[in-house]
Formats: structure tokens, C-alpha cells, sequence
């Protein structure tokens, strides 16, 4: 399937409206990004979304990790990891090929 290539917006190109659900973050970013770029099909607009939603999250993760610290006590006496930070900075369970250390394969 060939995809045409992004072109740039002229100055009389409107932007359209960041999605109703999109964070402050979301829309500074898509509204930067859809200023720079025409983006007019629907599998693009989408991904262009789910970025934007996900910067919201690794946002408002780095904003608790900060209010809250790297590490939360327990009632067991002991302190683990915060469950934000995993969210924030996940652990890659899934390498490609050739990336990173060289695990021993069973």
C-alpha cells in the first residue's frame, strides 16, 4: 500500500481542533505537529492522537513520580517501587532483534 508523503502546511491551512479528551501536553503537541504537517487521513490523525495521549500520561506519571518519590512504602514495612515509575519508564520486555545486551537463550 503506498501512502503519500507529509507535506508541509501552507499558511492559509487550518488546524483542526485537538481531541476533546487531549491534556494540556496532548494539544500543545498536536496543535504543533498538525501546524507543521497536513495530516487529512483518518489512520494518521488517530496515531497522531494516541501520541498526543500518550505524552498526557508520561506527563502526568513524571509529575506524581515528582510529588511522590521513585519509591512508596508498604504496610509490611518495606518500600517498593512505585507503580508509576513502571508506567512512566517501562522495563523492555520485548527487544528487536539486535537491540541491547545479549541475553542467554534457553
Amino acid at each position: 500500500m503506498k501512502t503519500k508523503p507529509l507535506t508541509l502546511v501552507t499558511a492559509s491551512g487550518a488546524v483542526p481542533e485537538p481531541p476533546a479528551p487531549l491534556g494540556s501536553h496532548g494539544k500543545r503537541l498536536w496543535t504543533t505537529v498538525l501546524s507543521e504537517y497536513q495530516i487529512d487521513d483518518g489512520p494518521s490523525l488517530e496515531l497522531s492522537r494516541l501520541g498526543c495521549a500518550a505524552l498526557d500520561r508520561a506527563e502526568d506519571c513524571a509529575e506524581a513520580i515528582k510529588r511522590e518519590g521513585l519509591m512508596i512504602g508498604h504496610r509490611r514495612r518495606f518500600f517498593a517501587r512505585s507503580s508509576v515509575v513502571a508506567i512512566r519508564n517501562p522495563e523492555p520486555s520485548v527487544r528487536c532483534q539486535g537491540s541491547g545486551p545479549a541475553w542467554p537463550r534457553p
